[in-house]
């Protein structure tokens, strides 16, 4: 018995692996097909940018919470906003501001304190933007995937970086 090793089976032939993805068999030797290594290179760019856009989502999801709770602190900053544009009335206090309201807290300083929670969550909402699309364009921009990879690396550290303003 012949034991052969590092040959494949190939449309029924048996040859010797190609050298890489990238390669095809010209019916005498591979060859490197650069349409074949393209369309490699950006199928993996665009899985790298698959994994920026689950990292931000998992950021987003982590400092927004609940999609309900989300909305509720919108509702909140709106009704923050309208309040203190109206000149902070005592007497039309909005229920969002009045919950925030304390003995040390005023219904103006509940509103104050209410749109500039609201305005860092948002800052960082555009950070986490910012940092993901600017990752997949730099991916993008990349020649080679180890390049790519270091790029997405980089950006998902960035992301995890990230905090959340303290939101109750």
């Amino acid at each position: 018995m012949k034991v052969i090793q590092d040959v494949h089976d190939h449309d029924g032939k048996l040859l010797p692996p190609a050298p890489s993805e990238n390669h095809i068999w010209s019916g005498e030797t591979w060859v490197l097909d650069a349409q074949l290594q393209a369309r490699n290179l950006a199928n993996r760019l665009l899985a790298l940018c698959a994994d920026v856009d689950r990292a931000a989502d998992g950021v987003r999801t982590s400092l927004s919470g609940d999609p309900l709770r989300a909305l509720e602190h919108q509702l909140a900053a709106d009704d923050a906003h309208a309040f203190l544009a109206a000149g902070a009335p005592s007497t039309a206090v909005p229920l969002a501001v009045q919950a925030w309201v304390t003995e040390q807290r005023t219904a103006r300083q509940a509103a104050e304190d209410i749109v500039a929670k609201a305005q860092a969550f948002d800052e960082l909402l555009l950070q986490v933007r910012a940092l993901r699309l600017q990752a997949k364009e730099n991916i993008r921009a990349c020649a080679d995937v180890e390049q790519a990879r270091s790029a997405r690396d980089q950006a998902l550290e960035s992301l995890r970086q990230l905090r959340a303003p303290g939101l109750e």
